[in-house]
């Protein structure tokens, strides 16, 4: 198969010795593409229900970054990528600390399941009500055609809150069928 960013994902910042509370005075730290990648791994292993981890880890916790990352145009997988009829997605607190993510690259965007389909694509693919992603800019390519929205920060946001951020995308290809909520409506 490909090669992904799950492929490098590193949890340690939130399992390992000395892990931080994701409290907003003991946050979770994120330095290096491979703990972005753990992150969203984290996010994403309740697909098979069966795992170590759910996306609710994250409820009313904060992540930030604190350097800029490149993605090296290896094929992320969206944070958040699976919810159940939008009943969910990221519902922490995100704070780009006015770094940047660059070379973000979503281009195999595939069912996890064959019951549920991807809600959003980018970054992050879908953010919660309560969820918040702030002081972050985004440089990209996403090109889709197997999701409701797409963007490169958020794909589907559920009325949760995107505030400071950015985006500058290489390319944004959407099947015109399928809705696009683009970077201007969520990050502009």
């Amino acid at each position: 198969s490909a090669e992904t960013w799950e492929d490098y994902a590193d949890t340690s910042w939130f399992d390992g010795p000395g892990a931080a509370a994701g409290t907003a005075s003991d946050p979770y730290v994120i330095k290096t593409a491979n703990e972005l990648a753990g992150f969203a791994k984290i996010c994403n292993d309740n697909i098979n229900y069966s795992t170590k981890y759910t996306i609710a880890e994250f409820t009313g916790k904060t992540i930030v970054l604190v350097n800029d990352i490149d993605l090296k145009n290896i094929e992320w997988i969206p944070i958040a990528r699976l919810t159940v009829f939008h009943s969910n997605g990221f519902n922490g607190t995100f704070d780009g600390r006015g770094h940047s993510i660059k070379n973000l690259y979503i281009s195999k965007i595939e069912n996890p399941t064959k019951y549920i389909k991807v809600n959003g694509v980018g970054l992050f693919a879908n953010l919660a009500a309560s969820g918040v992603i702030k002081n972050l800019r985004v440089e990209g390519s996403v090109t889709t055609t197997q999701s409701q929205a797409a963007a490169a920060i958020v794909g589907y946001n559920m009325y949760g809150t995107i505030a400071n951020v950015s985006s500058l995308q290489a390319r944004e290809r959407i099947t015109p069928s399928l809705q696009a909520t683009g970077r201007r409506a969520l990050a502009d």
